[in-house]
């Protein structure tokens, strides 16, 4: 039972106030578009018409939270100074210079390292990697501002040459959780 708690404010725990506001704006559109649609049902073509903006609505709802999340919000300009595994350590070493080019500040960034597949499954590369290597940091950062990340991924057990994408998220934490990260 304590899991799934863990699990919920996890999940809630990466919302803040901007992206609930998105949220609502998008419901309100929606139940806009749905009443406009109910209350001129004697019409002959209003109603087809806000009916399918309150569905175009429903459905375009979470790409456009992503897009206000990723390229409005929480845009970031990554720089990749270095990535390779180590010689002697079963360890990936990742230096990237991360500056934050969004709207927001943001306080946590999770890190994804992923192997490709070398063999005929390399075209599912995006959605079946290999392996997944992830870590999450605690990671303040304001609007403008570079910092420089040394991220060292334990257990790395995979020999040259491989292919890999490295993949860097930031957004801001509700604190719900009051552990720590990294």
């Amino acid at each position: 039972m304590q899991d799934y708690k863990v699990s919920i404010l996890n999940f809630f725990d990466i919302f803040t106030l901007y992206e609930l506001a998105a949220m609502g704006c998008l419901f309100v559109l929606f139940v806009l578009f749905f009443i406009l649609g109910i209350l001129l049902r004697s019409r002959r073509f209003f109603p087809k018409f806000f009916f399918a903006l309150a569905f175009l609505v429903f459905v375009s709802g979470p790409f456009v939270l992503r897009y206000c999340i990723e390229d409005v919000f929480y845009k970031l300009d990554i720089e990749i100074i270095q990535s390779k595994p180590l010689v002697y350590v079963d360890s990936l070493l990742l230096e990237a210079n991360i500056t934050n080019i969004g709207l927001l500040s943001f306080s946590a960034c999770k890190i994804r390292v992923d192997i490709m597949h070398d063999n005929w499954l390399k075209f599912l590369g995006s959605l079946y990697p290999k392996k997944t290597y992830q870590k999450t940091m605690s990671l303040h950062l304001n609007p403008t501002d570079t910092t420089r990340v040394s991220i060292l991924f334990d257990r790395f057990s995979h020999q040259m040459p491989f292919d890999y994408r490295v993949y860097i998220t930031c957004h801001a934490r509700n604190n719900l959780l009051k552990h720590h990260l990294m």
